[in-house]
């Protein structure tokens, strides 16, 4: 709210020299589905107060988040692709990230991208994430785009020896230790109820160490690389 009441509550009440005296401005509100109820509350008589010389957008992934007082003052417009919108943008997503590539020197075949942006779309953020990874890693793979990093995760099932480990991780994931750790959250438990079944009962022991291996000895780690393989050999002795 402090930053509502600085930056916003001063750019649209405040009088900007040589300004049309009949123009409008905007204020853009990025992922407000993140805003707190409380803000929300505070913005329903602010967005009336300046109603007239301002104009409001907001954006966000998750419209129920969103409080029916704060959607009524919007107008709603769902972004949502259907039918022939989808293959539309598909092509012209893979046209303008072949540029992209081209441009950064990122080698990667059409049937990759292909794969890449049918498992990932519609989050374009993702998409271009997965084509970044497998660039730096190397990975060559015939058909298809391995599914959701399952190199990374089967780190915890195999029976490799944590020199072996060590090794793995230090070539291939030393330089995005932060995404390594993200990765063990939903998508890793959901692998290991999609490929792993059987194992599902070891859900609670993982989730508290990847609970204090995360939230609690990373942010004071010396080294998060030291943090990460010792969460994995952990992981290791649960799901053995």
């Amino acid at each position: 709210m402090d930053e509502l009441r600085g930056k916003v509550y001063k750019f649209c009440r405040e009088m900007i020299p040589f300004e049309d005296p009949d123009g409008i401005k905007i204020v853009y509100f990025e992922e407000f589905d993140t805003a707190t109820s409380s803000l929300q509350e505070e913005l329903k008589s602010f967005i009336e107060d300046n109603s007239l010389k301002v104009r409001f957008l907001a954006t966000c992934n998750k419209i129920g988040k969103i409080t029916p007082e704060i959607k009524s003052r919007f107008t709603e417009v769902d972004f949502t692709l259907i039918g022939d919108e989808v293959k539309e943008v598909k092509i012209a997503l893979a046209k303008r990230i072949k540029n992209i590539c081209r441009e950064d020197n990122i080698n990667i075949s059409d049937e990759i991208l292909k794969d890449i942006i049918n498992k990932r779309m519609p989050d374009i953020r993702k998409v271009w994430q997965d084509i970044q990874l497998y660039h730096k890693t190397g990975y060559t793979v015939p058909k298809k785009i391995m599914d959701d990093d399952s190199y990374l995760f089967q780190l915890v099932l195999n029976k490799k020896n944590g020199i072996n480990i060590w090794e793995f991780l230090m070539k291939e994931w030393i330089d995005k230790i932060d995404i390594a750790f993200l990765k063990f959250g939903v998508d890793f438990f959901e692998w290991i109820k999609e490929n792993h079944p059987e194992k599902n009962d070891r859900f609670g022991n993982a989730l508290i160490v990847i609970s204090d291996y995360c939230d609690l000895r990373l942010p004071n780690a010396s080294d998060p690389f030291v943090t990460l393989c010792a969460m994995i050999y952990k992981l290791q002795e649960i799901y053995k």
